[in-house]
């Protein structure tokens, strides 16, 4: 295997971890951004219910 081989396939396996790890964060984010979305809301529906 020759350098550029080398170098070339760990490029390519950096940009794949690179995406997986942005899917990964927009996954996280879009949850937490609907659980706090649930909280606010139930957090309004059950103040204006008292």
């Amino acid at each position: 295997m020759s350098a550029v081989a080398i170098v070339a396939a760990a490029v390519s396996a950096g940009e794949a971890a690179r995406e997986l790890r942005w899917v990964e964060l927009g996954f996280v984010g879009l949850l937490s951004g609907c659980a706090l979305t649930a909280l606010a809301l139930l957090g309004t529906w059950r103040g204006g219910g008292r």
